[in-house]
């Protein structure tokens, strides 16, 4: 870890506390993925994806079809990933869920009773 905050300004930033607390996160984070075991989604998916930059290896809709059992509905926005947070981003794909939400049949639009 001292290796890594002598060579990195941010890092070097942050602290040694910091730095080591995070790299506990990220480890525990990574086995707590490696064991879990999700059910699989019974329903559809809407899949929004950032298209500005992504590479062209990056996974496709059909890579999330094992975890839904229905269809995988991809919209893809012109966006870089790291963006997909900003308020105009955000506001794109408020739209998006918005216009999909509006085309699910009534019935599923009222609440158990």
């Amino acid at each position: 870890m001292r290796i890594l905050i002598r060579e990195d300004a941010t890092l070097r930033g942050l602290g040694a506390d910091f730095v080591g607390t995070a790299i506990d996160v990220f480890i525990n984070n990574l086995r707590v993925t490696q064991e879990a075991e999700s059910p699989r989604f019974d329903g559809e998916l809407l899949l929004i994806t950032a298209e500005r930059g992504r590479p062209e290896d990056a996974p496709a809709a059909a890579a999330w079809r094992p975890y839904v059992t229905g269809s995988v509905l991809c919209h893809g926005i012109d966006r870089e990933h790291s963006n997909l947070v900003d308020p105009e981003a955000l506001t794109e794909i408020g739209r998006i869920i918005e216009k999909r939400l509006s085309e699910l049949p009534e019935r599923l639009h009222q609440r158990p009773s």
